[in-house]
């Protein structure tokens, strides 16, 4: 499946992106090596304030679908749109200060698309997880066929919070810390018991 690795995720996102890792490659290089082991297939979202430096540095880039957010400020959410236009129907997205999850968050969200198939009135399946009392928001998301059509007609897209988007949860999961440091793991997920 396409996923659109977003590389606007915050300001600073150029520099863990550039990170220089102890085997000598750089982090946006480890990040599509691992989308690819996963199975899937990267195409990477670049824009004005990070483009020169990763196409100059990325041993990886060479090959990927390499897509231009051409926004005067981008974000993770008008990168998010510009990838969508390389989309016909659906994928994932990761911003890339997000290492890639284990395969079970992946098969979490696709087991939900794929029960609801078309009929899904939502424009973006995200997961949820438990982080010290509190339950927050997680990425990979999973974009639906509409969330494809509609955020690719948004003039301004600039947050996930849009009241125009409509997230659909899936079940809460806690990730063992590790997992969520290392994508190569293979721990399995575990649903959170509400009486917890």
């Amino acid at each position: 499946m396409k996923t659109l690795l977003l590389t606007h995720a915050k300001e600073n996102a150029i520099y863990q992106s550039l990170t220089k890792l102890p085997d000598g490659s750089i982090f946006i290089d480890q990040q599509i090596r691992t989308l690819r082991q996963l199975g899937f297939e990267p195409y990477v979202i670049l824009d004005e304030t990070n483009a020169e430096e990763i196409l100059r540095q990325s041993k990886e880039l060479e090959d990927c679908e390499i897509i231009y957010d051409t926004v005067e400020k981008p974000n993770v959410c008008t990168n998010l749109q510009a990838g969508l236009f390389a989309v016909q129907r659906f994928c994932f997205a990761l911003p890339i200060t997000t290492p890639a999850p284990p395969k079970g968050v992946w098969n979490q969200l696709s087991r939900v698309f794929f029960h609801h198939g078309d009929r899904i009135d939502r424009d973006i399946i995200q997961t949820f997880y438990s982080a010290f009392g509190s339950i927050l928001p997680g990425y990979p998301l999973l974009i639906t066929p509409r969330g494809c059509r509609r955020i690719k007609s948004f003039d301004i897209f600039n947050s996930l919070n849009d009241k125009r988007i409509q997230i659909h949860p899936t079940a809460v999961l806690r990730l063992c810390s590790l997992d969520l440091l290392d994508p190569h793991s293979t721990k399995p997920l575990t649903i959170v018991n509400s009486n917890q």
